[in-house]
């Protein structure tokens, strides 16, 4: 199999001669995300949307110009149904997952896969078994920018890392009851960026501080903002930071620091003209949501997913790229909830008590 911890095919847009037959699980916010990029990209051929709200289903399937359904054993017992892309709500990915695989189908999930460990490996071990292909949509892996930076550090030795994701918007309050914290939601997508950047050390210990401020995310309990410190056992030091109601607009930046001097990644902005005058400069804002900003790599995301089953691709995102993902995730999850530093290691999970910020 070809493989690659970075994004780097050549896109191919065009109508294949043997698309891919395909079903959307899921007509929320990501399976409307996936048909506006199913219109651009005709390696597939999107046949149904399939979603328990008959309503959504049906909405969702006029955009696509396609047919629904309201009961995903249509798709389980469909033979001309090739491949899934599961978007529905978290706690749902890992049931539906298992039973697409079981009924023969290659899928494409967002994130996460599973609760746990076991509920990953379940997912790749049956995958396996049925030589069938399985796919999680960490998109910042299949962003050009994200993958050129790595490209250009994966050699180095990167000392200090520094990622930040703010959202702006502030998703809805009904997508964010059932998101499974800003943690799993958001964060994890940069913790699995600083896996790939620190190629896939683990870090020897981590540490997370939190605010909320705003009155909704109060009532709901979703934290506002998180600050993140991943140690390492050579002394790297990675900095998270996260905020789900960035009033400055959508915030994706990278810096990177060693002996070879600052790589930077910055914020994608509508345009790039400044105006000068004698009262000072502005320039464009930035990219509005992520929906804007990613555009390009949910194309690329179905791209390789394309070229996963079509030129027998290995999955970018790998097993146990997630079970480490999943790991951190714990920890800080750990960290916030005791107020402690964790410390990991392959086996266990070891604590100690730090004083409370004021």
């Amino acid at each position: 199999m070809k493989r690659s911890h970075s994004y780097n095919s050549n896109i191919n847009y065009s109508l294949s001669n043997n698309p891919i037959k395909l079903a959307i699980i899921g007509a929320g916010r990501a399976g409307e995300f996936h048909v506006n990029s199913l219109s651009i990209n005709k390696q597939f051929s999107l046949l149904y949307i399939i979603d328990s709200c008959e309503e959504k289903a049906m909405n969702l399937s006029i955009k696509a110009k396609c047919n629904y359904h309201n009961d995903i054993k249509y798709v389980l017992n469909n033979i001309d149904i090739q491949a899934v892309i599961i978007c529905t709500t978290t706690p749902t990915h890992y049931n539906i997952t298992m039973q697409c695989l079981d009924a023969g189908k290659h899928v494409l999930c967002e994130k996460p896969l599973g609760k746990d460990e076991t509920e990953i490996t379940n997912c790749f071990t049956l995958a396996n078994s049925l030589n069938l292909k399985l796919l999680v949509a960490y998109q910042k892996r299949f962003d050009i920018h994200y993958s050129k930076l790595y490209e250009f550090i994966k050699d180095k030795n990167p000392q200090n890392i520094y990622l930040t994701t703010r959202d702006h918007p502030m998703p809805a309050l009904n997508y964010l009851e059932t998101s499974n914290g800003i943690v799993e939601d958001m964060m994890s997508h940069d913790i699995d960026i600083a896996n790939l950047y620190m190629n896939f050390k683990l870090p020897e210990k981590v540490v997370a501080f939190t605010y909320t401020h705003n009155t909704d995310l109060q009532n709901i309990n979703e934290i506002e903002g998180i600050e993140i410190m991943m140690h390492y056992k050579d002394g790297q030091i990675v900095n998270l930071s996260g905020s789900r109601d960035a009033k400055h607009g959508y915030d994706q930046r990278v810096e990177i620091y060693g002996s070879f001097g600052l790589y930077k990644l910055d914020n994608q902005l509508d345009t790039t003209i400044q105006y000068f005058d004698p009262n000072g400069s502005t320039k464009s804002k930035m990219n509005y949501s992520f929906k804007q900003r990613y555009n390009e790599a949910y194309l690329h995301e179905l791209d390789y997913f394309y070229k996963m089953i079509n030129d027998n691709y290995a999955p970018l995102v790998e097993e146990y790229h997630l079970i480490m993902c999943k790991k951190i995730c714990n920890a800080i999850n750990k960290s916030i909830l005791n107020n402690e530093i964790i410390y990991l290691d392959d086996n266990s999970l070891r604590t100690y008590e730090i004083d409370t910020p004021q």
